[in-house]
This record gives structure tokens, C-alpha cells and sequence, in this order.
């Protein structure tokens, strides 16, 4: 009998947005379980109408800041990719613009509710992938 089990290869990121320079992106690298995935997220800010960034350099946001999420996801060749969660205030940020979100790639711009409360807030980002692996050959009968 062949036994299999699936390994859940999941990396999980609390990506705090606190760029050290207004007009400059933030990026962050990291790999999951046994270097299987790795996930790179990039955050940049937006730039208003006055050419001005709209993400303050403290890391707070205030009502009508703006600034892009985006993601890339990379699997090992012996995993399969599963899907890409990113958990964040809905109530606080009004997504727009989305591609790809779910998939190996995506981004999406935010921008902050105009009833919001000054602060500042998380998102996190989940990668998921599966590797089946076979703890063992099939046994003979006598």
C-alpha cells in the first residue's frame, strides 16, 4: 500500500507599512518552509495631483492616503501552487485597480476611507502551496 502526504507549505508576512522615505518603495523578501516558496511584496506610494507621495514617511496613514500592494509568489518545481490571501481593514481601505490578486503575481492601489481614524494598520500576506511526498513503497501480501 503507498502511503502519501501533503505537506502544507504556507508563508505568512505581517507587512507593516512604515517606509523609511516618503517617495521611496518597501520591499520585503521572505521563504517559507524548507526554501519550497518564496514571496516578495513591494509597497509603494501613490503620488497626488501636486506630484507629492501619499504615504506618510512615519508609517501612519491618514484619510485619502494612497499607495500600491504588489506581490510575486515562486514555487519550487517539486510543490503546486495553491493560492495567495492577503488579509488587510476593508472597512479602512478601498481597494481598486486589482489584477492578479490570488494567483502567483498581483497588486492592487488602496486608498484610505475618508471616515478612517488616523493610524496604523497591517496587511497580511499568505502564500499557500502543496508537495506530496511518498513516506514509503507498497507492501507485498504472503
Amino acid at each position: 500500500m503507498r502511503k502519501a502526504c501533503a505537506a502544507l507549505l504556507s508563508f505568512m508576512l505581517l507587512l507593516l507599512l512604515c517606509p523609511a522615505k516618503p517617495a521611496s518603495s518597501v520591499e520585503v523578501q521572505e521563504y517559507g518552509d524548507w526554501m519550497y516558496i518564496r514571496a516578495t511584496t513591494v509597497v509603494s506610494p501613490l503620488i497626488d495631483e501636486y506630484g507629492w507621495p501619499t504615504m506618510n514617511p512615519d508609517g501612519t496613514f491618514y484619510p485619502n492616503d494612497a499607495f500600491k500592494l504588489g506581490y510575486i509568489v515562486e514555487v519550487d518545481p517539486s510543490v503546486n501552487f495553491e493560492d495567495v490571501e492577503v488579509s488587510y481593514d476593508w472597512r479602512t481601505f478601498i481597494a481598486s485597480d486589482m489584477s492578479g490578486w490570488g494567483g502567483t503575481s498581483g497588486y492592487a492601489s488602496f486608498r484610505v476611507s475618508l471616515y478612517a481614524q488616523p493610524g496604523t494598520y497591517a496587511f497580511t500576506v499568505t502564500a499557500r502551496a502543496n508537495r506530496t511526498v511518498d513516506l514509503g513503497g507498497s507492501r507485498g501480501s504472503s
